[in-house]
């Protein structure tokens, strides 16, 4: 006897740039993100989007194939400007008082975030970054880094396979990346030099 199941998703279609497929599946909650059913990649798909099938995905800005997988941060849920001008990008560091990583900043120039191309690193657009002396933050850093001048120093600037990508401005000029899940009570998963390293370490050749 077959029992059906007695929960399905409600959310509407959504679609996994991974694999390529429609996929329906319920977002976490707090997180906002969800994985893919068809390959296991995690999703973050914007819950006000309506069905994926309808979504085209947009040509990209010159010099974007550089840096990015095909797709926008739109089907992210993301509504900003498509891209941002190195006039912004040095706006934004005089707003913040650090230097973001070189490549870093020729990457959000050329497309205003998205998944870095031949990784599984998702880069939130400069508009959405933020220092982790807000929100629920201060709580799950409340062990490892307890003082708000510290937490200032970490930006957070999207996701990383098991949680999500920190600038630490802490220590030096370029600053290290710390992996840190907010679904594990803050759990640091991983320290990188630079953000170049990371990425090198998690590129697919």
């Amino acid at each position: 006897m077959t029992v059906p199941s007695s929960h399905t998703p409600e959310d509407p279609l959504n679609y996994c740039p991974v694999c390529g497929r429609h996929c329906r599946a319920e977002t976490s909650p707090l997180s906002r993100d969800v994985t893919c059913p068809r390959c296991g990649a995690l999703l973050w798909p914007n819950p006000t989007a309506g069905d994926s099938r309808s979504l085209a995905i947009e040509p990209q800005s010159v010099g974007a194939e550089r840096f990015w997988e095909p797709w926008t941060v739109k089907q992210l849920g993301y509504q900003v400007p498509d891209t941002v001008s190195w006039e912004d990008i040095r706006a934004w560091e005089t707003a913040f008082g650090v230097e973001l990583p070189i490549s870093l900043s020729q990457a959000l120039v050329a497309q205003n975030g998205g998944r870095l191309l031949r990784t599984s690193i998702d880069i939130l657009p400069l508009q959405c970054f933020i220092t982790l002396e807000q929100g629920e933050w201060p709580e799950l850093l409340r062990k490892e880094c307890p003082s708000p001048s510290d937490q200032a120093c970490l930006i957070l600037v999207g996701y990383l396979p098991g949680g999500r990508a920190i600038l630490d401005y802490r220590l030096l000029r370029e600053p290290q990346v710390r992996n840190i899940d907010p679904m594990m009570d803050g759990e640091l998963r991983g320290v990188y030099r630079s953000f170049d390293e990371v990425v090198r370490l998690m590129s697919r050749t």
